[in-house]
């Protein structure tokens, strides 16, 4: 899958419908091959097309009227990723000709799979991140740290709390100072 949209955008193309239901997953001497299909949305990168495509997996800035890019696809390969992998969308499930809201930040996904690598969990946070600054620019950014999982740095999303970021280790420090407290007065009375 990822040869096919580096070609694409070689070709200065883009797929435009980018979604689990686009890419089927095939097995050739005893490897998984990725297969890009239907490439009836395919059009030229920064073209006009504004909400061609599936509502759920257009980046943010596609519904205020933003030409399609490589960076909008990222986008929709985080997407594709995040529901894969949770069976959840990002910011939810958005209908045609809805105007949804991307104030709130998504869940990370480990929250419903613990079983997503660290490094994997910030591929796809930083790509399906609603401020285009922080997200990828490219596919190759992006498949460069799929490839290279070790180079990855942690994502975090700097307006969130130190708790919010630290959530496990703020309770699990609770829960050690609620038992020493409790084992003090235990002791003590």
């Amino acid at each position: 899958m990822g040869s096919i949209i580096v070609f694409l955008g070689k070709l200065d193309l883009v797929h435009g419908d980018i979604k689990p239901e686009n890419i089927l997953i095939t097995k050739r001497k005893e490897k998984f091959v990725f297969k890009m299909v239907d490439f009836g949305s395919i059009t030229e990168a920064y073209s006009d097309v504004t909400r061609a495509g599936t509502p759920s997996y257009l980046a943010p800035e596609r519904f205020l009227q933003a030409p399609i890019t490589e960076q909008t696809e990222v986008y929709a390969i985080g997407v594709t990723l995040y529901e894969s992998l949770t069976k959840k969308y990002p910011f939810g499930e958005i209908e045609p000709f809805q105007n949804p809201n991307f104030d709130k930040i998504p869940k990370h996904p480990t929250k419903y799979n613990a079983k997503i690598p660290d490094w994997l969990e910030s591929i796809i946070l930083r790509s399906v991140e609603t401020d285009t600054n922080k997200r990828y620019d490219n596919y190759s950014e992006m498949l460069y740290e799929i490839n290279h999982p070790s180079k990855v740095k942690p994502y975090f999303d700097k307006n969130l709390s130190f708790i919010q970021r630290n959530e496990m280790m703020v309770y699990k420090s609770g829960f050690i100072i609620m038992f020493v407290l409790n084992l003090y007065q235990l002791l003590k009375g």
